[in-house]
């Protein structure tokens, strides 16, 4: 019986050894198994911190054309309406009446002014920087004859206003679309148009 017992007791240690080595194997298998996960996971992680990053970086690249775009919007709409005020002033030395038409244009220009945002169209504000004395009336160079400026000279201001106007629609034609104001340049085209009309007046 003893002889007989030895074998299964080898056996028996055997199957434990085998068991022992195969759970082992099991275990080894799923530890490598969730090691693997795990680099997947932090290499998941890496690209997409690598891809926020990048985003990251394009947001802000994008930021800044975009405000570099705005400010140099901003910057060729004061000087539209620094042209603008520049070229009422001119009209306003042109001193003979066009039956209205100088006045007319004048006008227009005002509403393109109020259009590109410009709050004040007071002649006194307008024309103290461009030709004008300190109380906003224009002194008419040239006059003579009781102070009556001759006509050419005063048609002459009319035509430096209308080239000014029509350099004045060129650029706002090269604005963006979002930023060109219709209104203002229906207006500026009305007043190029009142001047062409005066210019026919004797």
């Amino acid at each position: 019986m003893k002889s007989a017992k030895k074998p299964v007791g080898r056996l028996l240690v055997l199957a434990s050894i085998l068991i022992g080595s195969a759970m082992a194997s099991k275990v080894q298998a799923q530890v490598g198994s969730y090691s693997q996960m795990a680099r997947m996971q932090a290499q998941m992680r890496a690209r997409s911190n690598s891809a926020m990053g990048q985003m990251a970086r394009m947001q802000g690249q994008a930021a800044s054309r975009n405000g570099a775009a705005s400010g140099m919007i901003r910057q060729q709409h004061r000087t539209i309406v620094a042209e603008l005020l520049g070229t009422r002033a001119i009209l306003h030395r042109a001193d003979h009446d066009y039956n209205g038409m100088r006045m007319r244009a004048i006008g227009q220009i005002d509403v393109a002014l109020r259009h590109l945002g410009h709050r004040s169209t007071n002649p006194a504000a307008m024309n103290g920087g461009a030709g004008g004395n300190a109380r906003g009336k224009v002194s008419n160079v040239g006059n003579s004859n009781g102070g009556r400026m001759p006509q050419a000279t005063s048609d002459a201001h009319l035509r430096q206003a209308i080239q000014r106007l029509q350099t004045i629609q060129q650029q706002m034609t090269n604005l963006p679309n979002a930023s060109r104001h219709p209104q203002a340049g229906a207006s500026i085209q009305r007043a190029i148009a009142d001047l062409n009309q005066a210019l026919t007046i004797r």
